[in-house]
């Protein structure tokens, strides 16, 4: 450390460099580590946010392969889903609901090494039985989920997902009228 104390004085000395340009460089070096620490940060999370990005397109897409790409062959959830159901359940959306547009709201990403919890909020519009309305969350309200992923290999899976509003579990069928409060069919203006 003395070395390089003892080295910049000598560099700077040596190319004429004036006090107030001092200042100005070790400024710039500042930002420059921030922005540099800042990159390594949001860096940090890119392959989460890319998860959820490709998880949105795949169910306004109904692109029903991409979205179960996306599931571990090893999902569990507490509502008994694996990722057989899952896909029944999915198929079954997918056949009775068109033209989704999944919003989310805000996500928080918790990570520790290849382990990741990503706390959503979202709505979800699409057409169901000839009406356009809310399929989950509503114009004031939004639906919760916290996805639990795992990196296996260079790519996040879904390994769990705990959907609060959820009080048994799913069958696979599509939204009944049971399903659907009144605050689903709202219409939509687009």
């Amino acid at each position: 450390m003395r070395q390089g104390r003892l080295l910049y004085p000598a560099l700077a000395s040596a190319a004429g460099v004036s006090g107030r340009a001092k200042t100005r460089l070790i400024l710039l070096m500042i930002v420059l580590a921030s922005a540099a620490l800042f990159a390594a940060i949001q860096f940090r999370h890119f392959g989460i946010k890319q998860f959820v990005r490709h998880g949105v397109a795949a169910i306004e897409d109904e692109d029903l392969t991409t979205a179960l790409g996306l599931v571990s062959r090893m999902y569990s959830d507490p509502y008994a889903n694996n990722k057989q159901t899952l896909h029944e359940i999915a198929a079954a959306f997918f056949s009775s609901v068109d033209h989704m547009r999944l919003t989310i709201v805000s996500q928080k990403i918790e990570q520790h090494r290849s382990r990741a919890t990503v706390h959503l909020s979202f709505k979800l519009v699409g057409d169901y039985q000839g009406m356009r309305g809310y399929l989950l969350g509503s114009m004031n309200d939004v639906e919760r989920a916290d996805l639990e992923l795992e990196k296996i290999g260079n790519r996040w899976l879904l390994i769990r997902m705990i959907y609060p509003r959820l009080e048994h579990a799913p069958r696979a069928t599509g939204p009944t009228e049971n399903d659907a409060g009144d605050h689903h069919r709202t219409k939509i203006e687009d």
